[in-house]
Formats: C-alpha cells, structure tokens, sequence
C-alpha cells in the first residue's frame, strides 16, 4: 500500500501523525512517531479529599509510552470516526465479539551511533533491531491504544498476532497496524 493511498495525513512523510484506510474485512493504520513500549506502572496511594479513604492510582513510569500510546489511540479513533461517517458500523467498538488477526509492522529509528562522521552507515551496524524494546511489550501497547480507541473491545480477540521490527532512517519511525477479522 502506497502512501497516496493513506487517508488523512502521510505516515511515511516522517510528521508524528497518523494514516488509516479500510482493508478487506478491517483497517489499516498508519501511525508516525517513536513506538514506545508498555512498561511498567507505579501504584500511588493518595488520601480522597472528598472521602477521606485511600485511593490508588497507576501511574506510568515512561512518558514515551503515554505519548505513544495516545498517537495509536488518536489514529484509532480517526480510523473509526471515518468507516462510521462511511456506513460501516454503529455505536461500539468497530470489532465486537469476533475473533481477530493483528500484523504490526513497527518501524525503530537507528541510532547515531550506527552511523559514521559523514552520515553513511556503519558497516558494523546491525542489519535488525535485536535489542530492546522487546517486541511483545510494543504489541501490549499498541493492543491497549486499539482498545482505548474502540478499534477493539477487548485485547483477548486476538487469536493470530505477527509483527516484526525493522530499522528506519530518522524521522520515519512508527508503525503500521492491520487489524482483520477472521470470520
């Protein structure tokens, strides 16, 4: 699928944005910007002003995840907003209840340190980025910023997930989500 294809704004073009189109039996969405993993959250017990009682709430350790998670879930609500306008579904989640298949293909900005003084590529350089972030923790991400939103109603639709990770040059990281469904 070619950018000019993409509705709305140009993934690819390297702006922090978002890309979607309708696929056969799903969507597609395009979204730029460094993904972030799903971290670790931290609990803070506060006393409620109004009752007085303990309240705990989850805070998130990484601003990264919060800033991306938010891009994902914006684009998915653009997505969503667009298949309604177009007839495609009513009030929910736009899948509901069905069985689902998820591809993310995310695209990792490499480091400065792969390149050299002139800005050609290291020979050194690794050709996949196999380090960190792990990948299942971008996946919980991005399935939380689905359900968020209301791509999905629930992460535990999908039966068959894939992905991969490739680097990219700067300013081109993001990725693409194909969410399908299976019946």
């Amino acid at each position: 699928m070619s950018a000019p294809e993409l509705d709305h704004l140009s993934a690819e073009s390297g702006q922090r944005g978002y890309a979607y189109m309708p696929v056969p039996g799903g969507v597609c969405i395009d979204v730029a910007g460094d993904p972030a993993p799903k971290g670790n959250w931290t609990p803070v017990t506060r006393r409620s002003k109004k009752t007085g009682r303990a309240v705990t709430k989850l805070i998130p350790q990484s601003e990264r995840e919060v800033f991306w998670s938010e891009l994902v879930a914006i684009g998915a609500r653009a997505a969503r907003q667009h298949m309604r306008s177009a007839g495609h579904l009513g009030q929910g989640p736009l899948f509901e209840g069905l069985p689902l298949r998820i591809h993310i293909d995310f695209r990792i900005a490499r480091p400065k340190s792969h390149y050299t003084a002139k800005g050609a590529l290291k020979a050194s350089a690794p050709m996949f980025p196999d380090s960190k972030p792990d990948g299942d923790k971008l996946d919980r991400a991005v399935w939380d910023a689905l359900k968020k939103g209301q791509i999905i109603d629930d992460d535990c639709r999908f039966v068959r997930w894939s992905g991969e990770k490739n680097y990219v040059g700067a300013g081109h990281d993001g990725a693409r989500i194909t969410v399908t469904r299976l019946i």
